[in-house]
């Protein structure tokens, strides 16, 4: 058997493009974006009820990092929590709406995961953090992504399955 280089079998996938493909990949895009709209949206709400659970203190401008520094040393350790708990619940629920709009597989969930990781990676590089939550916050944040896409993919294949069903049961009455 001849093995085929990747790319022969991605020039034959472009050579047979058709709309379905074309629709596939607009859905897939939009569904990828609404996931990491939906993330961003959670982790910004969840951050502000952790800012006002634990607000800053006032005057402080924070441009310099020796200020950056001196925020991070006062914050309780329950507002980093509050804090790994948004990154986490933004991954795992973006990641579960953009499997399911898309209905292609988990990897829409997955890029949503490592967009909003890539993005709370920038925090943690700008903002100096305690090593715990550096430490906590990489595996818990892919973890969660990964699951809310398995859930989404579960879901999704629970629904064709009932479809199937649906269908043959149709079938057999006529």
């Amino acid at each position: 058997m001849a093995q085929t280089r990747f790319s022969d079998v991605m020039r034959r996938w472009l050579l047979e493009w058709d709309d379905e493909k074309t629709r596939r990949a607009l859905v897939s895009t939009l569904a990828v974006l609404l996931g990491l709209l939906l993330g961003m949206v959670l982790q910004t709400i969840f951050k502000e009820v952790g800012d006002y659970l634990f607000p800053p203190p006032p005057l402080l401008d924070m441009v310099t990092p020796e200020e950056r520094l001196e925020l991070m040393s006062t914050i309780p350790s329950a507002a980093f929590v509050i804090t790994l708990v948004s990154w986490a619940v933004g991954a795992l629920f973006g990641a579960y709406v953009a499997v399911r709009v898309a209905k292609t597989g988990q990897y829409p969930g997955w890029i949503v995961g490592i967009l909003l990781f890539a993005g709370d990676m920038m925090t943690i590089i700008s903002t100096p953090h305690p090593m715990w939550f550096n430490l906590i916050s990489v595996p818990l944040v892919a973890v969660s992504a990964f699951i809310g896409a398995w859930l989404g993919y579960v879901v999704l294949h629970q629904q064709y399955v009932r479809a199937q069903r649906r269908a043959a049961a149709r079938q057999e009455i006529a």
